[in-house]
């Protein structure tokens, strides 16, 4: 198996899961084995929350990126849950990270809840591999916003004022792309804006149809409207 390096932002979730009590740790695992799969981590976060409910000390979004990150890592090394856990104290004693610091009590704790948690390839297997699925394309948006305004046109004369105006709408989108978000600006005119609204409403109407039909296969469908 490859050696591990812990990422930063996820040295301070492991540090806070390895702090996490053993009635909170039971908790997460039983609502791991209960939940379905979904698209997106912040889903899948969503359903295992409304089967906690609020536990203190234990930080339900965080925990939930640290585990489908790690079943990722470890589904691609082929790693056994067991040989995998134990690479991953060694990776984190090995870092010298304050935050990754703990007894050797917390360590077998939460390692014993590892084993059984990178064990699911239910709710958190298939969620995990749902989003390496969904990020097999060279680019995807992140966010889009559509900003509107008036341009005047002016006349021969400018000191005049506008003669008219005319109404133009910019769409920005961030798209990620090589590992980095990068803008893409394009101007609409309300023609282009009737046209993008058709072809948005038929790919909703595609979702919705081709759902329906899979759905009779008895399988999970992830990714629907009807998740949000």
């Amino acid at each position: 198996m490859t050696s591990l390096r812990i990422p930063e932002p996820d040295r301070a979730r492991l540090g806070k899961l390895l702090r996490v009590s053993d009635e909170a740790l039971s908790a997460l695992c039983t609502a791991l084995e209960s939940v379905q799969p979904q698209a997106r981590s912040w889903l899948l976060a969503g359903e295992v929350r409304d089967r906690l409910g609020t536990i203190a000390g234990l930080d339900v979004d965080d925990a939930i990126r640290l585990l489908l990150m790690l079943y990722r890592v470890r589904f691609e090394q082929e790693a056994e849950p067991q040989a995998f856990v134990a690479a991953i104290q060694e990776a984190a004693e090995a870092s010298g990270d304050e935050r990754l610091k703990a007894t050797p009590a917390q360590w077998t704790l939460l390692s014993s809840y590892l084993v059984r948690m990178l064990s699911l390839d239910g709710a958190l297997g298939l969620t995990a591999r749902a989003i390496n699925v969904a990020y097999e394309f060279p680019r995807h948006l992140h966010d889009s916003r559509i900003m509107t305004d008036a341009r005047p046109i002016y006349g021969h004369d400018v000191t005049e004022g506008p003669k008219a105006f005319l109404m133009m709408h910019v769409l920005r989108m961030t798209v990620h792309e090589d590992g980095e978000d990068r803008e893409w600006h394009v101007a609409l005119d309300n023609d282009d804006i009737l046209k993008l609204q058709a072809v948005l409403e038929r790919a909703l109407a595609k979702e919705q149809s081709l759902s329906a039909l899979l759905k009779k296969t008895n399988v999970s469908v992830l990714g629907m409207g009807d998740e949000e």
